[in-house]
C-alpha cells in the first residue's frame, strides 16, 4: 500500500488536482481559495506545489492529495487510495501494482527530508503541548509532524547528523512505532548521552 501510495503523489499533481474542485488563485509561489470544508468567505486555503501539501488556516485541516480526495468526496483512506490508483492505470491488489510500486530502502538524504518537511509541521498538532514539551525542544531535536500520517516524528541522530527516525503513530488502528524501512530500529538518540552537558536524561515509554 505505502509503494501505492508513493505512486499517486509522484504522478497526480495537488494542484491540477485540487483545481479540477476549486478556483485557485496564484499568490507567490503559491496557492490559495477559499476552503471547502468550512464556511470561508476569505481565502485561507493554501496549497504550496513545492512540498505538494494544502493548509488550511481557518479550520486546521491539512495533508496531501489522498486526504484532499478523502475529505472532499467523504470517503475512506483506502477508498481514496483506490481511487487515484485508478486515475493512473493502477489496480489495487494486482501483481503489476506491486511491481512497479514496490518501495526500495529510503536514502539518508530522503531521510533528512521527510525529518525536515514533518518538523515544518510540528505546530500543526496538539501532541506536544499536551505532552508539555516546550517549542525550543521541538526546534533543537527537530521533532516534527506526519500529516497524512497523523503521526510524530522523532530524528535519531548519529554525531550530530540525522540517520533515521521513530515514527509514533497516533491512530490505535497502526502499529505505534515504526522506523524507515530497511532500517535499523535505533530507540535512542546517543548523541545526548554523549553529550557531558547534558545532567539528566529522562527515557519514556
Amino acid at each position: 500500500m505505502q509503494g501505492i501510495v508513493k505512486a499517486i503523489k509522484d504522478k497526480i499533481d495537488i494542484i491540477d488536482y485540487i483545481g479540477r474542485y476549486l478556483p485557485l488563485q496564484k499568490e507567490g509561489s503559491n496557492y490559495k481559495a477559499c476552503c471547502p470544508f468550512h464556511p470561508d468567505k476569505n481565502p485561507s486555503f493554501y496549497i504550496k506545489p513545492s512540498e505538494q501539501f494544502f493548509h488550511c488556516f481557518g479550520c486546521g485541516v491539512g495533508g496531501d492529495v489522498i486526504k484532499f480526495a478523502q475529505l472532499y468526496h467523504k470517503i475512506s483512506f483506502g477508498e481514496a487510495v483506490k481511487m487515484l490508483a485508478e486515475e493512473i492505470g493502477l489496480s489495487i491488489g494486482s501483481k503489476q501494482t506491486e511491481e512497479n510500486t514496490q518501495e526500495e530502502k529510503p536514502s539518508i538524504d530522503q531521510i533528512i527530508a521527510y525529518v525536515e518537511t514533518c518538523h515544518q509541521y510540528a505546530s500543526l498538532t496538539s501532541y506536544f503541548a499536551d505532552r508539555g514539551i516546550p517549542t525550543s525542544l521541538i526546534d533543537k531535536y527537530k521533532m516534527g509532524f506526519d500529516v497524512e500520517n497523523n503521526a510524530i516524528v522523532l530524528p535519531i541522530f548519529q554525531d550530530g547528523q540525522i540517520i533515521s527516525y521513530v515514527r509514533r503513530n497516533l491512530d490505535d488502528n497502526k502499529p505505534r512505532y515504526e522506523f524507515p524501512k530497511g532500517h535499523k530500529g535505533i530507540p535512542f538518540n546517543l548523541d545526548i548521552l554523549k553529550d557531558d552537558l547534558q545532567t539528566n536524561v529522562f527515557i519514556t515509554e
